[in-house]
């Protein structure tokens, strides 16, 4: 297997990892805070705004080093980055929809909404 198609299935893994966190999954177990925990463990988050300060999505790290992996709730996928190779896997919308109210709310709240 390439580096290429192993990029590919690694993204498709994390993209399974964030559905079952909003399904109520965690590592495996039915857990009634599943999304809170996974989100919990994120490595960096990158908010998308206008000018006016509404938000608009968010970029998080779920992995970084080699490879690196992000969730993208503005384009509803999984990003993999691997020296040259780039992967994408779509994220079903109820997962990226339960993730963006989650940092929509901490947006709002920080910022005063």
């Amino acid at each position: 297997m390439t580096s290429a198609e192993e990029l590919q299935e690694l993204v498709k893994v994390y993209a399974e990892s964030v559905e079952d966190a909003a399904r109520g999954i965690y590592d495996g177990e039915e857990c009634e805070d599943a999304l809170n925990q996974f989100l919990e463990d994120v490595l960096d988050v990158e908010i998308s705004c206008d000018l006016q300060g509404r938000y608009r999505g968010a970029r998080i790290a779920l992995g970084l080093g080699g490879p690196s992996f992000y969730l993208n709730t503005r384009t509803s996928c999984i990003e993999g980055y691997w020296w040259s190779a780039r992967a994408e896997y779509h994220v079903k919308s109820f997962a990226v929809e339960a993730v963006d109210d989650y940092f929509k709310e901490i947006w709002e709240v920080s910022r005063g909404y």
